[in-house]
């Protein structure tokens, strides 16, 4: 079975839009849950020793569940993801326009590299069936 590139990239790009929708979507409501912990907290002030708790409860979860390999060092992950939750949740923005422009210049760096991807044409699996069966009558078989 030949599938072109055009059929293989439209689903890729059906795939990445639903991926992206479903982030955003669950963007939002991590968004409202974090906001609505911060209301619940009586002096609006956020408690990040309960935050690290929790995300270190998460981390050992995904740990033992084989999603972190055993030998993996979560500590500096938790003190990272508790130190960007915090800055969340008391809005310092600046940070995380800061963190938000090393990303993108990072992942602008990645597009740069002249990394190609060669691909065949369509009927190219046809063509090299059809020489080798010229070439040795059968005697090789080709794997596609």
């Amino acid at each position: 079975m030949q599938v072109s590139l055009e059929d293989i990239l439209t689903s890729l790009l059906s795939k990445v839009e639903s991926l992206e929708a479903t982030v955003d979507d669950l963007r939002v409501k991590s968004n409202v849950l974090f906001r609505l912990y911060k209301e619940q907290n009586e002096d609006n002030d956020v408690d990040k020793e309960t935050i690290r708790n929790a995300v270190k409860e998460e981390f050992e979860i995904s740990k033992k569940a084989g999603l972190i390999n055993e030998g993996s060092s979560i500590d500096e992950a938790i003190d990272n993801v508790t130190d960007g939750l915090v800055k969340w949740l008391n809005g310092d923005v600046e940070e995380i326009r800061k963190q938000m422009e090393e990303y993108r210049k990072k992942v602008a760096e990645t597009m740069e590299n002249d990394n190609v991807i060669d691909v065949a044409p369509a009927n190219f699996v046809n063509q090299l069936k059809g020489n080798q069966q010229k070439k040795n009558n059968n005697e090789n078989k080709l794997i596609y």
